[in-house]
């Protein structure tokens, strides 16, 4: 199971996330090609993308979207994106510059796009402290 996000605002904080860190953000665009309703796993034979029904604060904050993968299909090759020939029509990459982060990510807190509404509770709260403190 893997997690995107359906809002790109928060895509982008995600790929700037760690602005310290030396290596480029990226940001996956994907088309609208997910369903609402949960896949039968022992059915999958591909990838499937669906909005889960029961959901918590954190997938309501970071409007979440999951990826299904096929169980127990060890023959099932799966290629990164970076190193497959992508259909841009359904697939686009971003690719953030390292020292762009920093300033994107001061800009998204302008917008209300920070630690603590990406990771609602106390938890966000007290990295968004501890961000802001330089710890």
């Amino acid at each position: 199971l893997l997690d995107f996000t359906q809002n790109p605002l928060k895509a982008l904080y995600f790929a700037v996330e760690d602005s310290t860190s030396e290596s480029d953000g990226v940001v996956w665009g994907l088309d609208d090609f997910y369903d609402s309703e949960p896949p039968i796993l022992k059915d999958l034979d591909k990838v499937e993308f669906y909005t889960p029904s029961h959901i918590n604060n954190r997938i309501i904050a970071q409007e979440s979207v999951f990826a299904v993968f096929p169980l127990g299909r060890h023959d099932l090759e799966i290629i990164p994106l970076e190193k497959r020939h992508v259909d841009h029509r359904f697939f686009l990459k971003i690719t953030i510059p390292s020292s762009y982060k920093p300033s994107i990510k001061e800009e998204l807190g302008i917008l209300g796009v920070n630690k603590m509404s990406i990771y609602p509770g106390i938890d966000g709260v007290v990295e968004k402290i501890k961000e802001e403190c330089g710890l």
